[in-house]
């Protein structure tokens, strides 16, 4: 009975949406059939292949009706920076995510539209990870972290991967909470707790997985309903988000009582020279949380797509290490600071970001058309889901020849394509307030790697190297598919000077 009334429901909204749509001039796109629209032609599986290909065939600007919503497929700079820049009062909205509200997440920067509490968050985010901050406050964490993750890829070679997400949670929970993680240990609580978040997250960010976010009446109904499974859902959500956003805060709060806290996004927030600040408590809770949702995925994808990259290619891994040893030295190991004096790292870092990067669409959730507008002669109705095709700006082979390569030295040519963080890290208002953290991050797990390990395929029982695929997941984050690779010393005086400096 449930789903012969959600249905009907879906059909008569997606009907009326249909006749009213007839009287606006959309941006080209596929054909799109009367009610459902193109729900039956967009590809749950890497869906920026398939926008990319749309862009080719239509043109930069690509409009889609999923039923009742309209979508917006941006794939050139210019399309990008005029509604995201010059009309970012009109497209710095959020698209609204029902399951998203129900499961508590509402008040987060990913699911939050502009509003003065989104001014006050990104303000805190910014003064905690503006590009000073980082290189004076935050370096000798995420150098620390990065020897660390070098010393577990030698001891745990087979458990690189988790090497990588425990560096990639350790950095942000230091530097949100002050929370420091245990070498070697089994992650603790909170750890565990941050995570169960982030898992829920990706759920909730599924497209099409919940269909109260297509039929937003399906709020009303009770948890006892015959197929109302999303309410205990969204229930267990909202109990396990107001843990993780008052269990660290009561813990920092504490901790300052006592005088032993570390400085912190929290901690910081919380005092200014040594008085009470006034920064509201609930909208600190929420920036922290949000400076855990947005950096540690995002990392964990680059740092482990760095891996396969100097699998599949020991050649660029050498000329790396040659650099780095002339630059730095065999007698101490990488630092923040050395990163203008290394042009090939960098250049690998860029290409790492370029070359299949965590966000496609730049956005967890991407954008939202406050009102209605008009764009090159083009209708753009209000609410409509706006998204930039990263993934397709990064592969446009008129600036990144042979695109699916990874090519490091393409960025160091005598006239080099557009830098590819300045598209990875997001656009107008709503860019990305952490890429100075997460590129500090990245850079500094590529150097560290570099200088102390050597990476290389897996052989066959004949010594034969066994190259992995370059295949990834699908979904609003991607993450290379699980593959193996080989890790050692670069020499023993590399591994000393990390037990000596972990």
């Amino acid at each position: 009975m449930y789903g012969l009334v959600a249905c009907i429901g879906l059909f008569l909204a997606a009907l009326l949406v249909w006749k009213r749509s007839s009287s606006f001039r959309y941006a080209p796109g596929p054909y799109r059939w009367p009610v459902a629209g193109n729900a039956f032609q967009v590809s749950t599986e890497q869906s920026w292949l398939q926008f990319s290909a749309w862009g080719r065939e239509f043109g930069d600007m690509v409009y889609l009706r999923i039923f009742s919503r309209s979508l917006l497929i941006l794939n050139s700079t210019e399309s990008i920076k005029d509604l995201f820049e010059k009309k970012s009062s009109n497209f710095s909205d959020r698209p609204r995510r029902v399951m998203g509200e129900l499961s508590g997440f509402g008040p987060s920067l990913v699911f939050k539209s502009g509003d003065e509490s989104v001014r006050q968050s990104r303000k805190l985010l910014h003064s905690e990870l503006n590009f000073r901050a980082v290189t004076e406050n935050h370096a000798g964490v995420i150098e620390e972290n990065a020897r660390r993750l070098c010393l577990s890829h030698i001891q745990r070679p087979e458990d690189f991967l988790k090497n990588i997400q425990d560096m990639a949670v350790s950095i942000i929970m230091r530097v949100a909470y002050g929370h420091v993680m245990s070498v070697g240990s089994e992650p603790d609580e909170l750890t565990n707790l941050a995570k169960e978040v982030m898992r829920n997250l990706s759920l909730v960010l599924t497209p099409n997985k919940y269909l109260v976010d297509g039929l937003p009446f399906l709020r009303f109904i009770p948890a006892f309903f015959p197929g109302a499974k999303f309410q205990n859902q969204a229930a267990q959500c909202r109990d396990t988000l107001s843990r993780f956003w008052n269990t660290p805060f009561e813990r920092v709060v504490e901790q300052m009582k006592s005088g032993n806290a570390l400085p912190s996004l929290i901690s910081n927030g919380l005092k200014t020279n040594d008085s009470e600040a006034d920064t509201d408590p609930e909208i600190l809770k929420k920036a922290a949380g949000d400076m855990y949702g947005a950096g540690t995925d995002t990392n964990i994808s680059a740092i482990s797509s760095f891996f396969l990259a100097m699998t599949l290619h020991r050649n660029i891994q050498q000329r790396a290490q040659e650099e780095i040893l002339s630059v730095i030295g065999p007698y101490r190991l990488p630092l923040l600071a050395d990163r203008p004096n290394l042009p090939f790292v960098n250049a690998i870092v860029q290409e790492v970001f370029r070359w299949n990067p965590a966000l496609p669409f730049g956005k967890l959730t991407g954008h939202s058309a406050r009102v209605s507008d008009v764009y090159r002669g083009f209708d753009i109705p209000a609410g409509t889901l706006v998204i930039a095709n990263i993934w397709g700006l990064l592969h446009d082979e008129k600036w990144y020849p042979d695109p699916l390569t990874f090519n490091p030295s393409r960025h160091l040519s005598a006239h080099p394509p557009p830098v590819p963080t300045t598209f990875a890290f997001g656009w107008g208002r709503r860019s990305c307030p952490g890429y100075n953290l997460a590129e500090s991050t990245v850079f500094m797990a590529v150097a560290m790697t570099l200088a102390t390990c050597d990476i290389s395929p897996p052989v066959d029982t004949q010594g034969n190297d066994v190259l992995p695929s370059v295949k990834y997941t699908s979904g609003m984050i991607i993450h290379p598919m699980p593959f193996q690779c080989r890790i050692v010393p670069r020499s023993p005086e590399a591994l000393e000077l990390l037990l000596n400096t972990c």
